[in-house]
């Protein structure tokens, strides 16, 4: 455990000195819409297009994702329109999925969610993907304890891989969403099964994971029922997240704040009970 422990520090110290490339400097928004570019970064949107492209195999769902320029567009922006940084980053998160077997992420056993439960089947009212994860039901610590972090850890890979494919599936059907939104559950988040010390490299692992491979997936993080525990995760995980990640956090303590503001951008029909809509998940579980 203090090995894992020590590995999961350098790591965490790495990405804290590559912090500064994770600040975007040129100010693209990718708000659903038109994305302004300046001629400078259209240059270096069809520069990485001419060096990346033909590097990636076509039988990946990469391929499929980078042929929207949106895609190219997001390594870009988390290198500050670097090309040859956006390149590096890319070409290793290539490396990554092979040796990860992400392509086929979608065929393994995810008998898990009934443990821990996480859902990305439904769209917000403007056809964003939207992931519910019910983290109140996660028992954190004993995924440690049965060994069963890493697993848990793949599954929110699952989730941000499925919510990437549901985008660009989206977009090439005549969509113009950019990103999608997850609804993270805390009521009855708690010091021992979620909090504990030997649970935290799990928060670290999961973020690392978003920034590395996976920037600008959710334009919004809604934290619903937040305890104030939490908060203790929250500080934790800030420092290695980019500023636009910071921004799409938003937390809410109780059900009055956040119920009127799901309501005006998701359906009902598009969400849990537990969170204001009709799905009964509990009962399909």
């Amino acid at each position: 455990m203090c090995r894992h422990n020590l590995s999961v520090f350098s790591r965490i110290v790495w990405f804290l000195f590559l912090l500064p490339c994770f600040e975007i400097v040129h100010g693209i928004s990718f708000d659903e819409g038109e994305i302004k570019l300046t001629p400078k970064e259209k240059t270096a949107l069809e520069e990485i297009k001419r060096l990346m492209i033909p590097k990636i195999p076509q039988s990946s769902y990469v391929y499929k994702f980078a042929q929207d320029d949106l895609y190219l567009l997001k390594w870009l922006a988390a290198s500050n329109f670097n090309v040859r940084n956006a390149a590096k980053q890319l070409t290793s998160h290539l490396e990554w999925r092979a040796k990860e077997k992400i392509d086929t992420i979608d065929k393994e056993d995810w008998d898990i969610i009934k443990e821990y439960p996480i859902f990305f089947d439904t769209v917000d009212k403007q056809g964003r993907s939207v992931a519910e994860a019910w983290l109140s039901e996660w028992n954190v610590r004993q995924a440690v304890v049965t060994g069963s972090l890493k697993k848990l850890a793949r599954l929110v890979t699952y989730t941000m891989e499925t919510q990437t494919r549901l985008l660009y599936e989206a977009r090439a059907q005549g969509s113009n969403v950019t990103q999608g939104t997850i609804l993270v559950d805390l009521e009855g988040v708690n010091i021992i099964q979620h909090v504990c010390p030997v649970c935290l490299p799990m928060y670290t692992s999961v973020v690392m994971n978003l920034e590395t491979h996976y920037p600008y997936v959710w334009n919004k993080v809604y934290l619903l029922n937040m305890p104030d525990v939490f908060n203790i995760i929250i500080r934790l995980v800030r420092p290695i997240m980019r500023k636009a990640t910071r921004d799409s956090l938003k937390s809410y303590v109780t059900k009055d704040q956040w119920l009127p503001l799901l309501d005006e951008a998701i359906d009902k029909n598009q969400r849990s009970l537990r969170l204001g809509g009709t799905i009964d998940r509990e009962q399909q579980m």
